[in-house]
């Protein structure tokens, strides 16, 4: 099953800046863009529909939930599901931006490969950030958005170079659980709820972390928001009780025992150890 991102539906949408360009398109059925030249290093992930990409000689399938690597200097010719609309975002890199030591590792490492966790949340904040880029400084938001935009390219490599081309039930569940716990830990969460949102019952998604030396989905949430909170203890002034509710705890009695079973002390006194030494 693919893993559907919550993205709204949009005509076109592309905002550059600096070196960089996240965008978005909505093809009908039948769409097809080229053939053409490619001159960037361009991250084309399919959210809805799917892919027939001519690329050179070579025939590429990209299904729904999938993105594909493309690097300069290659004849394309992209061809959209002809039986449903087809929803693409990307996210294109300007040659002379990319790292040398890079451009190899790009150029090899292609895909097609499932693309969800780490990477898709990453491609969420560009694609969220680039909205409000007429508020950016010019040389912040440019250096900004080149790192998340390498950041991105980076993590879909190494996601190849280990082999995972074709992700596989595993895999999708486990990075569906990932990326809900990373996005949604805030809020009142039970165990059904992750499994839900992962796609597998409660008894398979613990037995998916326990063979793969994870920890239960509920300890990993409550790591998420302990971190989380951590953080915030450290540099903000938010109170332990505006902490405890941004951080989706029942309370502040029960973030405070949570708390103290990690670190030993409580959320109070673990701030002042750090702000005492400063």
């Amino acid at each position: 099953m693919a893993d559907r991102l919550n993205y709204p539906l949009q005509e076109n949408l592309r905002t550059r800046c600096g070196s960089v360009v996240f965008g978005s398109v909505l093809y009908q059925p039948g769409g097809v863009c080229g053939p053409r030249m490619q001159h960037d290093y361009q991250l084309v992930i399919i959210h809805k529909g799917s892919l027939h990409l001519k690329l050179d000689q070579e025939i590429i399938q990209v299904p729904e939930g999938y993105g594909v690597l493309l690097t300069p200097g290659h004849h394309e010719h992209f061809i959209f599901a002809t039986d449903t609309e087809t929803y693409h975002s990307w996210c294109a890199i300007e040659p002379n931006a990319v790292p040398v030591a890079l451009r190899n590792q790009f150029k090899r490492l292609r895909g097609p490969i499932h693309f969800l966790g780490r990477m898709a949340i990453l491609l969420d904040v560009g694609r969220k950030a680039s909205l409000s880029l007429k508020d950016q400084d010019e040389a912040l938001g440019s250096a900004f958005f080149l790192g998340l935009a390498l950041a991105i390219m980076c993590d879909f490599a190494v996601t190849v170079r280990k082999g995972c081309f074709i992700a596989n039930s595993t895999d999708a569940v486990l990075s569906r659980m990932d990326h809900f716990i990373a996005s949604q830990y805030a809020k009142h969460l039970s165990l059904d709820d992750i499994a839900r949102a992962s796609g597998a019952s409660r008894q398979y998604l613990l037995k998916l972390c326990r063979i793969n030396k994870k920890p239960t989905p509920m300890r990993q949430l409550y790591n998420k928001r302990l971190g989380t909170a951590a953080d915030l203890l450290l540099h903000t002034g938010f109170s332990v009780g505006e902490i405890a509710d941004r951080c989706g705890f029942v309370n502040v009695f029960h973030f405070s025992r949570k708390f103290k079973e990690t670190y030993r002390c409580s959320p109070l006194a673990w701030r002042n150890s750090f702000w005492e030494k400063r």
